[in-house]
């Protein structure tokens, strides 16, 4: 499990822009070497979402709505950032 961040804009949420820090953890397993039958597979599980100008965790609420907007862009976008960091 290795711990991944990134900053992100968004851009047109309820009328607002504004960015977000996304931290998360992305796990790795599995293996198509030396005859493993189980496929590799990677998961992203998003953990803090922080308002970068005041360091802070945004709000339950707010957290809750980002989520359920952008969430998998969030992990697909952190899964990129642990291969490619």
């Amino acid at each position: 499990m290795s711990e991944v961040w990134k900053t992100f804009e968004i851009e047109e949420f309820r009328g607002a822009y504004f960015d977000v820090e996304v931290y998360g953890y992305v796990t790795t397993g599995g293996s198509n070497r030396y005859g493993s039958d189980e496929p590799e597979w990677i998961e992203c599980e998003i953990k803090d979402i922080y308002n970068p100008r005041t360091n802070k965790r945004v709000s339950k609420r707010l957290y809750s709505a980002l989520e359920k907007q952008f969430g998998d862009w969030f992990e697909e976008m952190l899964i990129e950032e642990y291969h490619y960091a």
